[in-house]
């Protein structure tokens, strides 16, 4: 007997899950790692949902920085209480007390 389509579908989104969360992990192998992801005010509910996964599941050896970026005029809701999304403008003033080099490169 066949699965029902939505339990197929669901089984599908859970191997992208899986497969993208061991991408990083696999990223983060042997050295520190900082993502940065930008207009977050345009994904979707499934992309949303995939990235809470990833960060929360996300138990590499070595640290992973997710930095998640919108627009400042957009409210995004915070996706889960452990993601801090922030506009571009506040990353670079963020990034300015660190490096002045890493405020040229945003």
């Amino acid at each position: 007997e066949n699965a029902p389509p939505e339990q197929d579908e669901e089984a599908r989104r859970t191997s992208i899950r899986v497969a993208l969360r061991n991408v990083v992990r696999s990223l983060a192998e042997g050295h520190n790692l900082v993502l940065v992801l930008d207009d977050l005010h345009r994904v979707g509910e499934t992309s949303r949902e995939t990235l809470e996964f990833i960060i929360g599941n996300c138990d590499s050896t070595r640290p992973v920085l997710f930095i998640l970026l919108t627009v400042p005029s957009v409210r995004t809701e915070r996706p889960s209480s452990s993601i801090y999304i922030m506009d571009t403008q506040r990353l670079r003033s963020c990034l300015s007390h660190i490096s002045p080099t890493m405020t040229r490169a945003c």
